[in-house]
């Protein structure tokens, strides 16, 4: 089990602003032509609109994508390229996540929510978690030959750079190295209502890791526990629209569906609780769009639980059955993934290789009004099936909790202003720093484009400058200087151009 690091990076300055970001479009399918090419289904206006979509990328389960709020851009992956909105490959766009099976494939990642786009506001760039896939080969091992994700990145994407082409500006550094659950990447929104928490869960033991991340920063992964029996963790994840709350079926009968509290402001999942559901395989959940409702379904049966009741497992209610519809292959139109559409209904997924959907109609409504519909929604292509990551951006900041405002409650975590400026910038690699004079020493350290640490110096206390010259030792390109006093930390870009 190899130890959990800390990832520092930094955000591009632009001259511009977006106001908010939205995934208002799934692209599911193969390529080539029909029925074994694209599907896109785009929500615009509470409406669902479903085309064929040409392109020369297809999806095995994973799907995640990320526009803006005119559409100007739309980039989107399968978990082995980023594309733009002409399918083509972003700059430096390809070869996500090394390590796994597989990484180079066109084809994506095997397992849904391999993939998360964060974005804040005011930044024109975006951030991609990703996780590969590979077969755990020790066999004193639980997990000995299934499914695990060996490794954690995030990479950067400037979706609007080179000409409208997008462009990746770091790639595929690592943020945890462990044994963890294949897929099952979670994000949700701070309670400050800037920043995001990712969750990610080990494959058998109970151990969960949230990541804090900000405008410019990717902070060391908090290792929590639950106090949950350690078993394989097989199915689907979601956290509820609101952020309260995050479910998670397993295979284990005993504890199949798994409920906790989610607490945006340190990211840990608490009041841990299960229920044995059925005898079948894991399989979704999904919560209504008003947070009352939790769905979830193993292969052949959907229930319904209301969080709202005063026995919430007690709440249990049967919502339908698999009616033994099969396609012209004959294969059963079965239940396996659910995802909240923007257009407030709840879809599922069909087995592999179909062109049917499942659709909850009106998931805030109890019992039988709920109105599930099976195998009701035609799709122009086989699917395998695909499944965006369920993510909410529209969750804003949480008033009235302990950490309504940036960096209250969290005070081990947060990044303190320096007020660091770099000049000249760019420059020949000599260059200045200016900032708040300290009490203590510190360290400077400066990483090039993919995460790695090229170089570092100490700071004296109670200095407000320094001047360098790392012109013989920093090639021409990007980089992000960061100044640590103690636990204030502050990152900047700087661009070293050296005349021929």
């Amino acid at each position: 089990m190899k130890r959990s690091k800390l990832i520092l990076f930094f955000v591009l300055i632009a001259s511009f602003s977006f106001a908010q970001y939205k995934n208002n479009k799934w692209l599911l399918g193969y390529e080539n032509t029909s029925p074994f090419g694209g599907t896109k289904i785009l929500f615009e206006n509470n409406q669902r609109i479903i085309t064929e979509d040409p392109r020369n990328i297809w999806f095995s389960s994973n799907f995640s994508g990320l526009s803006n709020k005119n559409d100007n851009w739309f980039i989107y992956t399968n978990g082995s390229v980023i594309c733009n909105i002409y399918h083509d490959t972003l700059i430096n766009g390809g070869e996500l996540s090394p390590g796994g099976n597989n990484f180079g494939s066109l084809y994506g990642s095997s397992y849904n929510s391999q993939t998360v786009f964060l974005s804040f506001e005011n930044s024109p760039t975006q951030y991609l978690f990703h996780t590969n896939s590979s077969i755990c080969i020790d066999s004193g091992h639980p997990c000995y030959g299934r499914p695990i994700s060996p490794t954690l990145f995030y990479s950067i994407i400037n979706p609007s750079s080179s000409n409208g082409i997008g462009e990746v500006v770091s790639k595929n550094n690592i943020v945890v190295e462990d044994s963890l659950a294949v897929g099952k990447i979670s994000a949700v929104r701070h309670s400050n209502g800037r920043d995001w928490w990712v969750i990610v869960r080990h494959y058998y033991e109970d151990k969960f890791f949230s990541i804090l991340v900000t405008p410019d920063s990717v902070f060391i992964p908090q290792v929590f526990t639950t106090n949950a029996t350690s078993t394989p963790y097989s199915g689907q994840v979601c956290i509820s629209t609101d952020g309260r709350y995050y479910a998670a079926f397993s295979n284990i009968a005993s504890q199949q569906l798994r409920l906790y509290d989610l607490n945006r402001c340190n990211g840990m999942l608490e009041n841990y609780r299960q229920k044995f559901i059925t005898l079948r395989t894991a399989g979704a959940v999904a919560f209504s769009p008003n947070s009352r409702f939790l769905y979830i379904s193993s292969k052949d049966t959907l229930w319904q639980f209301d969080l709202q009741s005063p026995d919430v497992f007690a709440s249990q209610n049967f919502i339908g059955a698999f009616d033994g519809t099969v396609d012209e292959q004959g294969y059963g139109y079965i239940f396996w993934q659910s995802w909240l559409a923007p257009d407030g209904k709840i879809y599922l997924t069909a087995n592999a290789g179909q062109r049917k959907l499942h659709v909850i109609n009106n998931p805030d409504l109890p019992g039988q009004l709920c109105n599930f519909q099976q195998h009701s929604i035609d799709i122009p292509t086989y699917n395998w099936p695909t499944t965006p990551t369920p993510i909410n951006y529209n969750l804003k900041q949480e008033p009235g909790s302990p950490c309504d405002t940036l960096g209250v409650g969290l005070q081990q975590l947060k990044i303190k202003d320096l007020e660091l400026q770099i000049f000249p910038n760019p420059s020949t690699g000599r260059f200045s720093m200016e900032y708040l004079p300290q009490s203590k020493s510190g360290m400077l350290y400066v990483y090039d484009m993919q995460g790695k640490e090229v170089y570092r110096e100490y700071v004296s206390p109670y200095t407000s400058i320094k001047n360098l010259d790392l012109s013989a030792k920093l090639n021409n390109g990007m980089y992000a200087l960061s100044l640590v006093f103690g636990g204030e930390r502050e990152t900047k870009t700087i661009v070293i151009e050296k005349s021929n």
